[in-house]
């Protein structure tokens, strides 16, 4: 390393460079699958995987075994009335 790098070593970013940027930070929202905090452009939750679709809102999507449970309930009800 030169004397150039030591000096810029420690230096932040510049204040004309934050005044461009603005202050604002970039908005997050929770997955749809998981709730990890996204980004709200991010097309993919890198946490589960998950495929966000921009504007189609908020859609919830029930785990497998809520879904055999049900199946399971309403079974068993019939065969409690046909019995």
């Amino acid at each position: 390393m030169n004397e150039w790098d030591d000096d810029m070593a420690d230096e932040g970013p510049l204040e004309s460079d934050l005044e461009e940027l603005g202050d604002d930070e970039p908005e997050t929202t929770p997955c749809p699958d998981c709730g990890a905090e996204i980004y709200e452009d991010s097309p993919q939750c890198p946490v589960c995987g998950y495929y966000v679709l921009a504007g189609a809102g908020s859609s919830y999507n029930p785990p497998w075994w809520w879904l055999l449970a049900a199946g399971a309930v309403i079974a068993a009800f019939v065969c409690y009335i046909l019995i």
